[in-house]
């Protein structure tokens, strides 16, 4: 009905026909949230100086003159260097909810939307898992490399973390696969809108962009961590995860007290600099 035919034979109805049409194709949907995201880190960055700004960098060091972690393919990351440099800008209770709410939420969303527009392969055996044997090649990867180096970090944080966010890479196919089952409408008649899957997707990652932001500014007080290195986004899994088992296990407590100290060490200089600019 409502010539949902038609709209098949042109490529744009289920995702599976949308793959074999214009595989590794994004939707100007997809380029505009991408265009949007970078907008947004490149205002953080510019209200950021590289050097003994807002936050701290990578090459100046944290404002307590600790060395703060190298950015993934520079360097290894260390587990207390992992758990510093996310924390010193997570230590408000307020925004570290919002982050434990909103991070899934920005790494589901963003699974759906690379199902649904990013390059796919058919990997044979796993057509019982995800429809088709059809997996996103960018998420698979990105996700494979992030999760090697919480493994080098933490195996027991990254094991957790693989858990999640492998469901959530599952679920995405899923979702996407099925598209046509979800939307929303509002209104009724001619008057009413309807927003389909990639539209749904695309603004509940920028709603949970925008909420983290806020939780930064409102509570925080401090600009987001990937302000001064846009490597530092890829932390939030593995720490809200190990934040998590720190809260409901004790998970590495005796280590966290030092860790601690440095991260209020960090946030008390930085304060002290933000009076005197």
């Amino acid at each position: 009905a409502r010539a949902r035919p038609k709209a098949k034979a042109k490529g744009k109805g289920k995702h599976r026909s949308n793959l074999d049409q214009g595989r590794g194709r994004w939707s100007k949907g997809t380029a505009g949230y991408v265009l949007a995201w970078a907008c947004g880190i490149n205002i953080f960055a510019l209200d950021t100086p590289l050097h003994g700004g807002r936050g701290g960098s990578f090459a100046s060091g944290s404002a307590a003159g600790h060395a703060t972690m190298p950015p993934f393919g520079f360097g290894m990351p260390t587990f207390p260097d992992m758990i510093y440099n996310y924390g010193r800008f997570h230590n408000d209770p307020v925004n570290r909810v919002i982050h434990f709410i909103f991070i899934p939420v920005i790494q589901f969303s963003l699974f759906v939307l690379a199902a649904l527009h990013w390059h796919t392969v058919r990997l044979p055996g796993l057509e019982s898992i995800v429809p088709g044997g059809e997996v996103c090649v960018e998420t698979w990867l990105l996700t494979l490399a992030v999760v090697t180096a919480y493994f080098v970090a933490d195996w027991r944080t990254a094991l957790v973390t693989s858990g999640w966010s492998a469901a959530m890479l599952v679920a995405s196919h899923r979702v996407a696969a099925d598209a046509e089952r979800y939307e929303l409408t509002i209104g009724e008649g001619e008057d009413a809108t309807t927003w389909k899957l990639p539209q749904l997707a695309l603004w509940l990652h920028v709603f949970a962009w925008l909420a983290q932001f806020y939780g930064h500014g409102a509570h925080e007080g401090r600009a987001p961590a990937l302000a001064s290195n846009v490597f530092y986004s890829a932390l939030a899994p593995f720490f809200i995860t190990f934040e998590a088992m720190n809260m409901m296990l004790g998970y590495r407590g005796d280590e966290m007290a030092g860790i601690q100290k440095r991260i209020e060490e960090d946030i008390a200089e930085f304060r002290k600099s933000k009076k005197r600019s």
